[in-house]
C-alpha cells in the first residue's frame, strides 16, 4: 500500500513539473510573439496650404514649389513645410464634370510639427504617388480656373520623439486652386510652371513605431 501511495505521489510531482515547464514554454512563447513596434493613425480634421515656386528641383529639370501647411488632427495642432513637384504627363482628367489636365508627381517630402509634444513626422513621395486633376482649360476668367485636386499616398520615414523610427504611409487629398502663374522661369510648361496657391485637405499617416 505505501509503494502504490509513494509511485502517486512521484507521478503527481512530475505531471506538476511537466505542467509548470509547459506553462513557462508558453509564457516565453508569447513573450517572443509580442509585437516590437505600435501602430499610430491620425487622422486631420482641417487643413490649409498656401504654396509657390522655390529654386529647387527633385530631378534637374522642373521646378519644385515650397509649402506651409497648418491644420488640427484627432491629436492636436500641427504646423508644417514642405517640398514638392509635379509635371504634366500627356494625360486629360475629369474634375466637377469639367475637362483638364493631369500632372503626377516627381518629388515631395515634408516635416509635419505636433504643437503639444513638438515633436516631428517625415514623409515622402516618389514619382507617381501623388496624382492631379488642373483644370487648365477653362476661360481665366472663369472662377473655376486653375482649380486643382490632388489625391493618393506617400510615405511616412521618420520622424523625432514619440515618431522616432516611424514607418508607414500618409493618405492625401487636396483641393485648391493657383492664385498666380507665371511662365517666365520656366517656359516648358510639361515640366510645371512658375506659380502660387492654396489648398485645402486632409492628411492621414498611418505608421508603426518602435516600443
Amino acid at each position: 500500500m505505501g509503494f502504490t501511495t509513494s509511485t502517486r505521489v512521484r507521478r503527481a510531482i512530475g505531471l506538476c513539473i511537466a505542467l509548470a515547464s509547459l506553462t513557462l514554454f508558453m509564457v516565453r512563447a508569447q513573450a517572443r510573439q509580442r509585437p516590437e513596434t505600435r501602430t499610430i493613425t491620425i487622422t486631420t480634421k482641417s487643413a490649409t496650404s498656401s504654396f509657390w515656386n522655390a529654386n529647387f528641383s527633385f530631378d534637374g529639370k522642373g521646378m519644385a514649389n515650397s509649402a506651409i501647411y497648418s491644420g488640427e488632427g484627432s491629436i492636436g495642432p500641427f504646423t508644417g513645410e514642405g517640398m514638392s513637384q509635379s509635371a504634366y504627363d500627356g494625360k486629360t482628367c475629369t474634375l466637377n464634370g469639367l475637362q483638364g489636365h493631369e500632372l503626377t508627381l516627381v518629388g515631395h517630402f515634408a516635416s509635419t510639427k505636433y504643437q503639444r509634444t513638438g515633436d516631428l513626422l517625415f514623409e515622402r513621395g516618389k514619382p507617381g504617388d501623388l496624382i492631379s486633376c488642373l483644370l487648365d482649360t477653362l476661360n481665366p476668367s472663369d472662377p473655376l480656373f486653375l482649380t486643382f485636386e490632388e489625391r493618393g499616398t506617400v510615405d511616412i520615414v521618420g520622424g523625432t520623439g514619440a515618431f522616432s523610427g516611424a514607418r508607414g504611409t500618409e493618405a492625401v487629398l487636396q483641393r485648391g486652386q493657383i492664385k498666380a502663374a507665371g511662365t517666365g522661369l520656366n517656359p516648358n510648361l510639361s515640366l510645371g510652371f512658375a506659380a502660387f496657391g492654396s489648398s485645402q485637405g486632409t492628411f492621414n499617416p498611418t505608421f508603426t513605431v518602435p516600443k
